[in-house]
Formats: C-alpha cells, structure tokens, sequence
C-alpha cells in the first residue's frame, strides 16, 4: 500500500483498463486485505469503469464466502490454478487441493456470479499419458471456463523439478509425447469453442485475457510488490524480490528496485519476442515507423528461409507464426532477433 502510494504518478495517470493479483498466491489474503488494497487503487489511480480485475487463487483457498465476497468487492475475473485432475499429478507437482476440490471451486465462483474464469493446466508432465491428458481436457471442457491457458512443463533452474532431474528422480518427457499432447490440446479446446489466440492462451469468445493482452501488445505497466516489474515504454524496472528487503526498504524509504533503459534494439527484440507468441503476429508497418528501414530488412533477410519453409507465415504486413509451429516459437524468434 505504501508502493501504491509512492507509485501513483508511474503511468502519468493514464486510464487504468486492468488490474492483477498474481504472481504468488494472492488467494492467501483475507477479503478485508485485498479491499484495503483495491480502496487505494481506485482513490490514487485513474480506473475505467469497465476494467479488468483478475484474482489468482488455488483452489483450496475458494470457499463459498471467500468467492462471495471477492466478487462483491469488485473482483470480476478469477484464474485458478487446477494444473491436473488426477492426484498423482498433484501431488507429483505439490499442489496442496484435491481433484474434487478443483472442480467445485469452478462450480462454486460461477454461481458466485463470475462469468469470466480462466483455469490453469499442465502438460508434458511424468506420467501423464495421453489418455489422462484427454480426461484433463475434458474435466475442464465440463466447468464453466471461459479461458484456459495450459503451460508445457518447464525445469526451471533453482526449482524442485530442475533438482529432481539432475539427480534422476524425473525424467523429461519425450518430445513426440510433447508434440501430440498440444496437438490434442489443439483439437479438443478448437471443437468446444475456444481460440487459441497465443502459444499458451485459448479463451471463448469476448475472453482474451485483457491483462496479458496488454503485455502482448507492448503496453505500459506498473509491477507493485517483491520483485514486480514495470514497463513506461523506455525504461524496465524491477522491485528486489527478498520479501524481508522490501519491507525494510519501503520502511526506511531506502531504494527497493532498479532498473534499465532501452535501447532501440532492445525494445526491437521484445517487440517481436511478444507478437509472435500471438496470432496477430509483429506488424511490419509499425516495425519499419518505429525501429527504422535498416532492421525491417534485416529482419526480412532472417524470415525468408522461415517463410520458405512455411514456418512464418507474410500475410497483409504481418508476420505469423502458424498455431501449428507454435512449440517452434522460440527457435524462430532465436532466429530473428538481433
């Protein structure tokens, strides 16, 4: 609340369209907390009548009144992090809900009055076959879910997974096992309605995630909290993630983040980094106003052979990358980046 207070003129009091409580588990605050928070957000910034506010929540933390009262105070959006309906799963990846749990949370913030819910889910995971796969789809196809957003299992260096690995206590999947799991990912969430609008994005209709739209489409942003970052377009900053570092910073008003300014290269590479997840893609006419003749050609140079072979796709000053390539994303944008 402090941050907030400090941070008020960020984005020059540009209209705020969305509001995020994630990166963690937000869902641990009480009802009481997340108004407090929501109050002073609404008296030190500009918010548009008609935005966002998303919650992220486990399962376990959604009981009747929790949802109730979240939704009363202004929450509009919820995503829950299901990840699995099978309990070795669960326990595999040390969620602490059970698959019951999982489901009646979703049933219970719809009749809360939520009608705009996103469910995370995991694939490429140990174990799973493509039979609890398919089970894992079609729970979720089942519960009124407007956006799902399903993540390929990730070892990230530091993490309980990345140390079981190493030590042989994991094995990655396959890669073809990979590659047909997203396929049925594909086909299952394309026949029940939903878009699959970015690599790891599918949503209903009129429920793209607003939120990580704006990120995709290189929009300011202001990161409150340990290790939040923020974006005003020339310059990222990023708070100290040490939670005890930033109570004491914000405390004695000592310096609690720091920063970078962006060269035209650098906001180059995001840019095409963020648009080609997407099924916009990069506009080459903005990529020629804003970075300059001399890169729109380089990047052109690097695209063609991509576009030979029919992994970028030129259409209508775009520049795509097929759903169906999507899990080749990053060896493209390897490619293209400078």
């Amino acid at each position: 609340m402090k941050e907030i207070v400090l941070k008020k003129n960020y984005l020059e009091q540009e209209e705020i369209e969305t509001i995020y409580f994630g990166g963690g588990t937000p869902s641990v605050l009480s009802k009481k907390h997340l108004e407090r928070i929501l109050k002073l957000l609404h008296r030190e910034f500009m918010l548009s009548i008609n935005a966002e506010v998303t919650l992220e929540a486990n399962p376990d933390d959604l009981s009747k009144s929790y949802l109730k009262g979240i939704r009363e105070i202004g929450f509009n959006r919820l995503s829950v992090g299901v990840q699995s309906f099978h309990q070795d799963e669960l326990s595999l990846m040390r969620r602490s809900h059970t698959e019951k749990q999982a489901t009646e949370s979703i049933l219970n913030a719809s009749k809360a009055g939520f009608d705009n819910i996103n469910m995370d889910l995991i694939y490429g995971v140990p174990g799973l076959s493509m039979k609890k796969w398919d089970k894992n789809l079609q729970a979720a196809m089942g519960l009124p879910v407007q956006h799902l957003s399903a993540y390929h299992l990730s070892y990230e260096k530091g993490t309980i997974f990345d140390h079981w690995r190493k030590n042989g206590k994991l094995f990655e999947v396959d890669e073809t096992i990979s590659i047909e799991q997203y396929k049925m990912l594909r086909e299952i969430t394309g026949k029940n309605g939903y878009e699959h609008y970015e690599i790891s994005n599918f949503a209903k209709e009129g429920h793209k995630s607003r939120h990580n739209t704006s990120y995709w489409e290189n929009k300011p942003y202001l990161g409150l909290g340990p290790a939040a970052h923020s974006y005003n377009g020339e310059e990222r900053s990023w708070n100290v993630s040490s939670v005890k570092k930033y109570i004491e910073k914000i405390n004695t008003g000592g310096s609690f983040n720091e920063g970078e300014n962006l060269t035209k290269m650098n906001r180059f590479n995001d840019y095409l980094i963020i648009s080609l997840r997407t099924m916009r893609g990069a506009d080459l006419e903005y990529i020629k106003t804003a970075f300059g003749k001399s890169l729109y050609e380089k990047l052109m140079l690097s695209a063609n052979q991509h576009i030979e072979s029919g992994l970028l796709q030129c259409k209508q000053e775009k520049l795509t990358i097929h759903p169906d390539n999507w899990l080749k994303a990053d060896m493209i944008i390897r490619d293209l980046i400078e």
